[in-house]
């Protein structure tokens, strides 16, 4: 069982791991909760926003010297879900090994921490706290976003120097790869801004589509900055079946949907989602070791229930 309840909810709604084990001792609980299971923090709201906000995210998310901007999607939510599907399947192989479940619980605020990784790392050496570098990588150079002819933008990252002296050729200037300012990656870094400047003017002179398509068939990390529809346009999210038309159960109407980023060998495809409470006796009966008798009791309850509404 998978909930995102509020700590204090599960337990008054008598779903939490304690009670629902003694139903089912192998029984898996995942428990997505905000900040903390224990007061003051048990009763706080934790939308996506303040996560990325209290996590030090939003801290290194924008342009220097301007205000704090979020991720343009809900990277907080996201991530505790994945967190937690991932736990999850933790604690059921372990059931199914040992025969025992286990409660899985998964922070958002933890997880949003647990994503700064080397940021967090650098700033425990060193003492420095990171601050926002717009689209410029802190470390490598050049690896941010220019503006091309068309007004779009070109994303460019030439890690090592492989890379950057192929880098140098496909724009036509081979001779920044030698130059003393630009020749090693350290130097890059220490002339981040003068490096900058020349390829501002250099991706000016065509459309990013063009660049893009010069990169890509030179093996140089480059893309264009792409808008959602783009996105989901693109041919290879169309190879990778990341966009796929599903029919409606009743009515055959095709919708579009993402696909999955899971792939399986031999797996089916898309399926249309669950109507709300479709699997509901289920998962009471596999899970929490109801019978008939008290599904069918449990469906009266209801039934009355919305009457008295």
């Amino acid at each position: 069982m998978i909930y995102g309840f509020a700590p204090d909810v599960p337990r008054r709604l008598g779903i939490d791991f304690d009670t629902l084990a003694k139903l089912n001792p192998r029984i898996v609980v995942g428990e997505l909760i905000g900040l903390h299971d224990q007061p003051p923090y048990s009763k706080a709201p934790s939308f996506d926003l303040i996560v990325q906000a209290i996590s030090g995210f939003m801290s290194l998310t924008g342009e220097p010297g301007r205000p704090p901007v979020r991720a343009g999607y809900q990277v907080a939510d996201l991530a505790g879900g994945l967190y937690l599907a991932l736990g999850t399947l933790g604690a059921l192989f372990k059931a199914l090994k040992s025969g025992k479940g286990a409660k899985v619980q998964v922070s958002l605020l933890d997880c949003q921490i647990a994503m700064l990784t080397w940021q967090a790392q650098n700033y425990f050496i060193s003492g420095e706290v990171p601050v926002a570098t717009g689209s410029r990588h802190p470390m490598i150079a050049p690896s941010e976003v220019f503006k091309c002819a068309d007004g779009a933008w070109l994303a460019v990252s030439p890690t090592g120097e492989g890379f950057w002296q192929e880098f140098c050729k496909t724009i036509g200037q081979p001779e920044l790869a030698t130059d003393p300012r630009f020749a090693s990656s350290r130097a890059r870094i220490e002339n981040v801004d003068a490096l900058a400047a020349v390829l501002g003017k250099v991706f000016a002179a065509k459309p990013a589509a063009q660049w893009e398509a010069e990169f890509f068939a030179a093996r140089v990390p480059a893309g264009k900055v792409k808008d959602v529809g783009e996105a989901v346009g693109q041919p290879v999210a169309g190879l990778r079946a990341m966009v796929d038309e599903v029919p409606h159960p009743a009515t055959g109407h095709l919708m579009r949907m993402l696909g999955s980023a899971f792939k399986f060998a031999g797996s089916p495809a898309l399926s249309y989602p669950p109507a709300l409470g479709q699997h509901t006796d289920e998962v009471l009966k596999a899970l929490c070791g109801y019978s008939d008798e008290k599904l069918r009791a449990l469906a009266a309850s209801k039934a009355i229930a919305r009457q008295a509404a």
